[in-house]
């Protein structure tokens, strides 16, 4: 009796256990079909006021105008010399998927390039890794976006899945630094 209680017990929950890896497997599958990256936006104003001691620099990026960029506390800001803070976006620095599903997700590094700079992040969509790179250029008012490119990896082979997708300020026009919503250009790339 006791046997057959346990068997039925082990038989409930291994149904159970297989009927939330197939809803999650077919949920991935829904956005891997997508191509495009899943992530919760920032709460607006979360980043605006970063108390000195609780800033989490991560990187810090002089650049050849003088300029200083940080990414710091899931957003990069753009400092003057002196520290005053001139622009900032939560936007363009990713972060980890809110489900944990993906350890790959989030943040990759910002560099210096040309006279500009460069942020580049990974984010997870199902079964393929995606590498987004922001490229900013000096303009009129600050810095503005001048090329936007994304790489495709399957993570199950480690393989590319085609040439990167590039776009240029010709296909999305102006798009000033601290206004910028990379999601918005993921439209563009259909």
């Amino acid at each position: 009796m006791a046997q057959t209680y346990l068997i039925i017990n082990y038989s409930i929950t291994i149904t159970v256990l297989l009927v939330m890896v197939c809803y999650v497997q077919s949920h991935w599958l829904v956005r891997a079909e997508t191509h495009q990256p899943f992530f919760v936006p920032k709460q607006s104003g979360e980043t605006e006021s970063i108390p000195p001691e609780s800033t989490e620099i991560i990187q810090r990026v002089p650049l050849p105008s003088g300029l200083i960029l940080e990414v710091a506390n899931g957003c990069a800001v753009l400092r003057a010399a002196d520290g005053e803070v001139l622009a900032r976006n939560s936007r363009v620095v990713r972060g980890m998927d809110p489900d944990d599903l993906c350890p790959a997700d989030g943040f990759v590094q910002a560099k210096a390039v040309d006279s500009g700079f460069e942020l580049q992040n990974q984010l997870c969509s199902g079964w393929f890794l995606i590498t987004e790179i922001m490229t900013f250029a000096p303009a009129t008012d600050g810095y503005a976006l001048a090329g936007f490119s994304v790489a495709y990896t399957d993570r199950r082979t480690a393989e590319p899945v085609g040439p990167p997708r590039v776009l240029t300020s010709k296909e999305f026009g102006a798009r000033p630094f601290n206004d910028l919503n990379p999601d918005d250009l993921y439209l563009l790339l259909k």
